[in-house]
């Protein structure tokens, strides 16, 4: 019985050992992989066409969705096209994984692309609630809030990309209660985006949240 039993144990770990190897080599697999991605994105980088840098980190993003280099380089990418939409929603997907980088790629796309503060088109701006968490760590400062607004001036996506931790998730639900003057182009209803900001302050009772100057 005994000597079974130890031949039980050998060969679970002759499997499991096995299991680990297979890990591994499909492990440098990927990496191998998501490294030619990156070669190719550098040199379609070097060579200008950001379009392709586009669809090579695209490729890298779909093997490891949450790959943050490849997501922030995506972003600046997008950046050189000037297509602000894209790099921000790159910049949401950092914010999630790698909040250092998030802010890395705020700071790029703020010096390249003049962002548009939307406070004053606001019709309906509600005032965020002050979370007790926050109250009590006496959390205060500005958040940003980056909102996509549709036709009708209604706010379809927000996001947050600068302002402290606790006091994110409260400005995110306030700016989607948000309405604003709908944007026209040539006598149309357009779609547009841009920066919504909320000043909270810890200290002053009553006072908890004033509305940016």
């Amino acid at each position: 019985m005994v000597f079974f039993s130890r031949a039980k144990q050998i060969r679970s770990w002759r499997i499991a050992h096995t299991m680990n190897i297979s890990k591994l080599v499909g492990l440098l697999s990927l990496i191998l992989i998501i490294s030619g991605h990156i070669q190719a994105q550098e040199k379609y980088r070097r060579l200008g066409d950001f379009r392709g840098a586009v669809e090579a980190y695209k490729q890298a993003i779909g093997i490891k969705s949450d790959y943050p280099e490849a997501i922030f380089s995506l972003g600046v990418a997008y950046l050189e096209l000037k297509d602000q939409d894209a790099a921000m929603e790159q910049h949401k997907r950092l914010a999630a994984i790698d909040e250092e980088r998030a802010d890395k790629l705020y700071n790029l796309i703020k010096n390249k692309i003049s962002l548009r503060v939307l406070n004053g088109k606001a019709i309906s701006l509600p005032k965020p609630l002050y979370p007790a968490q926050a109250r009590a760590a006496h959390a205060s400062g500005v958040v940003i809030v980056w909102v996509q607004i549709d036709e009708t001036g209604k706010v379809v996506s927000a996001s947050t990309v600068t302002g402290h931790i606790l006091l994110r998730s409260a400005a995110i639900e306030a700016a989607k209660l948000a309405r604003f003057t709908p944007t026209m182009l040539d006598g149309q209803p357009v779609k547009v985006s841009g920066l919504v900001t909320y000043n909270f302050v810890s200290e002053e009772p009553g006072r908890q949240y004033l509305p940016p100057r």
